[in-house]
């Protein structure tokens, strides 16, 4: 539910008791089924279907895939419909842009320390990480030709 629920929603679920978490996590469900009249809660089965997969292709030494940049993301908007990547160069840290057309979002991750683990760095989506210096971050200063020709694509 951690990505489902408000903080404060968050918060009263921490304190119910065993009964009443079961409780709340049915209706929880249940609220957001989009055919109830169904056996089947297709919303359900879309998030857990999204949460196996990060777990599965996100996973980073101790850290579960849900727990990463790119597993929440995931989880919360789906598969992008376009990942533009970059492997490491002497220009750059590693990087992937993430696009979602129809909403027209995009999702900028970096290996900033070269490690294997990708960290959101910059979104147009409100409410994620914004950050107006993250091409500075990202192009480690050596290769201004290379920055210039990248900042024309953002």
């Amino acid at each position: 539910l951690y990505y489902l629920l408000k903080p404060n929603e968050l918060k009263l679920f921490d304190e119910l008791s065993p009964q009443n978490k079961s409780i709340f996590w049915e209706k929880c469900w249940a609220d957001r089924d989009p055919v109830p009249e169904t056996q089947t809660n297709e919303y359900m089965e879309q998030y857990m279907t999204r949460w196996n997969h990060v777990n599965r292709v996100f996973t980073h030494g101790n850290t579960e895939g849900w727990r990463t940049d790119q597993g929440r993301i995931y989880i919360i908007y789906g598969a992008p419909d376009q990942i533009e990547r970059n492997s490491v160069g002497l220009a750059t840290n590693p990087w992937e842009i993430w696009s979602y057309f129809e909403k027209n979002y995009f999702f900028i991750f970096a290996d900033l320390l070269s490690l294997g683990k990708m960290k959101l760095v910059h979104s147009n989506v409100e409410g994620e990480t914004q950050d107006e210096f993250w091409k500075e971050r990202l192009f480690k200063g050596h290769d201004r030709l290379y920055y210039e020709q990248f900042d024309n694509t953002r």
